[in-house]
């Protein structure tokens, strides 16, 4: 006899499987949602309905805060965030990021890499149809939070307030002993060669200073003397001296006498001092040619 049940349609292909894992999945962030409240930032869906691989990627993010008893660290926030990839448990599709900026990347890195490892303990130990340990992830996170933060203990330090009291802070590691004096020195040759340098600069413009003050005293003492030390003597070059005795010595054999002397006048045969002799008459323009033409006016 032909059964009348009609059989249940295939699931589409990549498409949630049909046993509830979605719903399950739903109801357990709900409950992840109301545990903590502004804490907890999710996403769902990650792919939208309909489409292939629905609802994967699923995340949730909480901002965990420090443990009441831990009051000596400097970091208030841890952030985390689960990633569910896929509805198969068996294949272990989660995956764990960190997303603290105010943590070195290395340590966001390995708070990260021990999350996951612990949350892919808790999925291969519990029992078969279980959900994904979400809450019981995010309590085991709070509980290791100093663990957690100090993963490398390079990137801890540690400090007195000054009120006998320790704390610790996270932050990239200090340089070695070995780079730091390494860097000490080469800073203190740099210093030494910058010194050299000054002194050389300020000895120079001690010898400056010095020979402007040898100047002036020269120049007073000079102006004393009445001597114009402003006045430098040129130097002539033996070519130049040469040149100058020769143009010296063509004037000198230039020049030549165009008249007698200025108080000899003519006196040859036909001249008048000549003709006053014959005539027994002073010469003219002698004294006593003027003394005879005064008396006898």
């Amino acid at each position: 006899m032909a059964s009348n049940e009609t059989a249940p349609a295939p699931a589409e292909a990549g498409g949630p499987p049909r046993d509830g894992s979605v719903k399950k999945l739903k109801e357990e962030l709900m409950i992840v949602k109301e545990l903590w409240g502004k804490e907890i930032k999710l996403v769902f869906p990650g792919t939208p309905k309909g489409e292939p691989g629905f609802p994967y990627p699923v995340s949730i993010q909480r901002k965990i805060t420090a443990p009441p008893e831990v009051t000596n660290w400097d970091v208030e926030n841890m952030v985390v965030k689960l990633i569910i990839q896929g509805a198969d448990k068996d294949e272990l599709p989660v995956k764990v990021v960190a997303p603290n900026p105010a943590l070195p990347k290395a340590v966001r890195r390995a708070i990260a890499e021990a999350v996951e490892a612990q949350w892919k303990e808790m999925l291969v130990e519990a029992e078969e149809g279980s959900n994904w340990q979400l809450a019981a992830i995010f309590d085991w996170t709070k509980s290791k939070w100093v663990q957690l933060l100090g993963s490398l203990p390079e990137y801890i330090e540690r400090y007195d307030t000054g009120f006998s009291e320790l704390r610790f802070s996270v932050r990239e590691p200090q340089e070695s002993e070995s780079e730091s004096s390494t860097d000490e020195e080469e800073e203190a040759r740099i210093e030494a060669l910058r010194e050299a340098r000054l002194d050389r600069a300020y000895q120079k413009a001690l010898d400056l200073a010095e020979k402007k003050e040898i100047e002036a005293e020269e120049a007073r003492v000079a102006a004393e003397l009445g001597h114009d030390s402003s006045l430098e003597i040129k130097k002539v070059s033996k070519k130049e001296q040469e040149a100058l005795l020769k143009e010296k010595a063509d004037k000198k054999g230039s020049r030549q006498a165009k008249t007698g002397q200025k108080h000899s006048k003519y006196a040859g045969d036909d001249s008048a001092v000549e003709k006053a002799k014959k005539a027994g008459k002073p010469a003219p323009g002698s004294a006593a040619a003027i003394k005879a033409r005064r008396s006898k006016e």
